[in-house]
């Protein structure tokens, strides 16, 4: 196995607990426009979908908007 610089392991190592520095480079405007039209249309589906479900349950409809960025994490 070779041998790696200090400098090197350093780099792979907080890749690895840092994600973002590994594609972070490689990203570009076309990902980020995919990314920005993919986030605008699970938005126009779950903020409807969140007053919904508070208007079911018999609470205030803002409630729902409080609770999703809550119910994105714990699903993921």
């Amino acid at each position: 196995m070779k041998q790696l610089c200090a400098s090197r392991k350093l780099v792979l190592g907080l890749q690895y607990f840092i994600p973002i520095m590994e594609w972070a480079p490689r990203y570009n405007f076309a990902f980020f426009r995919a990314d920005l039209v993919a986030g605008i249309t699970i938005a126009s589906l779950v903020v409807p979908q969140g007053i919904s479900y508070a208007q079911l349950a018999l609470l205030p409809p803002i409630i729902g908007l409080y609770k999703l960025p809550a119910s994105y994490h714990l699903k993921n």
